[in-house]
């Protein structure tokens, strides 16, 4: 169903991804794509994307924003049209869910969803604090999110906390294995990427 975990402190990112992604098919029911291709696009040298619920917003995505080395700059058009690109999935079949993450200057979490109503949020983390964002799609409720973020907790006491990038990562890791066994279209495979705080 595609899964990703970005977690993010004042001075880096680190994202997982499955690698099972889905999409509609023309009678508007969802399936698993063929293949085995993470919900990650990085953009640039400090900026990436990631979207669940829709391997072809993704792949225009990846289209509509090459890598380049400079970041791309987040004004209200780019953040417009990659909302209309969520938005173009009816969101009576399928949710989709895009983040935005940037480390450019300062650490920024962006997330939009097809909902209907809904507009950009924007979690920026705190020194001392870490920012954590779950994307998933409509099979994982809000209880199960709960349940996801609780079992994240839990796994980040026992790898060592808050300040060890290695860690965290094998906490996501382990986080993605236990959302498979929420939602079994979860890919078992996964994916990572790591952005650093840059000053522009």
């Amino acid at each position: 169903m595609s899964f990703v975990s970005i977690i993010a402190s004042s001075e880096r990112v680190s994202a997982v991804s499955d690698c099972r992604l889905v999409d509609l098919t023309d009678e508007g029911t969802r399936q698993a794509v063929p293949g085995s291709k993470p919900g990650l696009v990085r953009i640039s040298d400090c900026q990436l994307l990631a979207c669940t619920g829709s391997a072809t917003v993704l792949k225009r995505m990846k289209k509509e924003f090459p890598f380049r080395r400079q970041h791309y700059k987040m004004d209200q058009e780019m953040l417009d049209h990659l909302a209309q690109l969520a938005s173009a999935v009816p969101f009576a079949h399928q949710d989709v869910l895009i983040s935005l993450v940037s480390t450019a200057g300062s650490v920024s979490c962006r997330l939009f969803s097809n909902k209907p109503g809904d507009a950009w949020q924007t979690l920026i983390p705190e020194k001392g604090r870490l920012a954590t964002l779950f994307l998933a799609g409509r099979d994982i409720d809000e209880q199960a999110i709960r349940t996801i973020y609780n079992e994240f907790a839990r796994l980040l006491g026992l790898y060592g906390g808050e300040d060890d990038f290695r860690q965290i990562r094998r906490a996501q890791e382990e986080l993605n294995h236990f959302a498979s066994g929420i939602d079994p279209l979860i890919g078992e495979r996964i994916a990572h990427m790591e952005l650093i705080r840059k000053s522009v």
